[in-house]
């Protein structure tokens, strides 16, 4: 006797795979450009932006180095609200998240993220960037690796069509 199951919601499906999909676009596009704008607010409530060279992992935080003793990381501190804008340039793409920052306090995830940002792009000119060279000669208490958990995130293309008009479409990231 075949048991009884409850019907399959197509609509519901479908929606968790285009979901899917568009999560792996988004990790694919803030994998491959790494550089972003950070936006933070000073504790006096002053609006504050820095470019950041993150990684990012498959639940889409995001990691990156601040010194301890900079206004990014005191801006952090004081109000762990922030936003960010990943983009490519040529293609017209971007990527637009909020979310909560805050500091790894876990020595291996801290070591981890430092060891992916150095090896990352070791060799290429002005590498490794001005914080990191601080390892360089071993660990320091100057430098913090932040994580931002995204509570909000829209993916936005501006392609053209034949005419060269800009056909934008912004999706929503849940």
């Amino acid at each position: 006797m075949r048991k009884q199951t409850q019907p399959v919601n197509f609509k519901t499906r479908t929606a968790k795979i285009a979901e899917r999909k568009l999560r792996e676009k988004a990790y694919s596009f803030m994998k491959a450009n790494r550089a972003a704008a950070l936006a933070t607010t000073t504790p006096d409530g002053k609006p504050n932006v820095a470019i950041v060279y993150g990684l990012v992992n498959e639940d889409l935080s995001v990691y990156f180095s601040s010194r301890v003793e900079g206004r990014k990381f005191q801006n952090l501190m004081a109000q762990p609200q922030v936003s960010m804008a990943f983009f490519d340039e040529l293609n017209m793409v971007t990527l637009q998240l909020s979310g909560t920052a805050e500091r790894v306090e876990e020595l291996s995830v801290e070591q981890d993220v430092l060891f992916d940002l150095i090896t990352l792009r070791s060799g290429e000119p002005n590498w490794p960037v001005p914080p990191l060279k601080m390892f360089e000669k071993g660990s320091t208490n100057e430098l913090a690796i932040i994580k931002v958990t995204p509570t909000e995130m829209t993916y936005g293309s501006f392609e053209t069509d034949k005419s060269g008009r800009y056909k934008p479409f912004f999706e929503k990231i849940t």
